[in-house]
């Protein structure tokens, strides 16, 4: 695959893994389905020999992550803060494995969770670590039209960055919901790009 977007042109400036941590590590039968269950260790290793073939076609080029972080109630990952140990641990197995931190975390976020008590803990955990923080600012998935979710997606950003935690170093506006139904046009504020430009006027009516 990175044969062929070099073939045509293509100049990564960074590449995201999806979730390779709760993907790997994580996930399994309590979400309905068996999961890998791999020791943390594991999973780096893999990731690594995968940096190291894409690294071939496209040298340097570096990678971020994007976790879920869903603080569901009765989650055994939350119990005990099992969350923050592992995470630390897996950003020290990437580093062991590939040679370098991640370039960035990226947070999927479950909204509807209680997320807010658990982000001090987070940002000082990526700041004892050296690794820049993003968010992507979405709904909760379950908005049915697009004025609701346009709505609940910038209630999310001002509830984010208007938090007593450090802010996050990029913000990301993406989403895989039948919701909003258009991306352009940009002067529209209920398209995707509308959804930009009000991130960006609220930030500069904030300096």
């Amino acid at each position: 695959m990175a044969q062929r977007v070099k073939a045509l042109g293509g100049k990564p400036q960074y590449f995201t893994m999806d979730a390779p941590l709760y993907a790997g590590h994580l996930f399994g039968p309590a979400n309905g389905k068996d999961g890998c269950h791999l020791p943390i260790a594991d999973v780096a290793k893999d990731v690594a020999n995968k940096v190291r073939q894409i690294r071939t076609v496209f040298p340097g080029v570096p990678f971020g992550d994007v976790e879920p972080l869903t603080f569901r109630p009765g989650d055994p990952w939350f119990a005990n803060d099992a969350w923050l140990s592992d995470l630390s641990q897996w950003f020290d197995a990437y580093q062991a494995a590939v040679g370098e931190r991640l370039a960035f975390i990226r947070l999927d976020m479950w909204w509807s969770t209680p997320w807010q008590q658990h982000m001090p803990a987070l940002t000082a955990l990526l700041a004892r670590k050296g690794i820049p923080l993003q968010v992507i600012y979405d709904a909760d998935g379950q908005d049915k039209t697009d004025a609701t979710w346009i709505a609940r997606a910038v209630d999310h950003f001002k509830a984010f960055e208007s938090g007593p935690w450090p802010k996050p170093a990029s913000a990301v506006i993406q989403y895989w919901t039948p919701n909003p139904t258009h991306v352009l046009p940009e002067s529209d504020p209920l398209t995707g790009t509308g959804l930009v430009d009000r991130y960006v006027q609220w930030q500069q009516t904030r300096r």
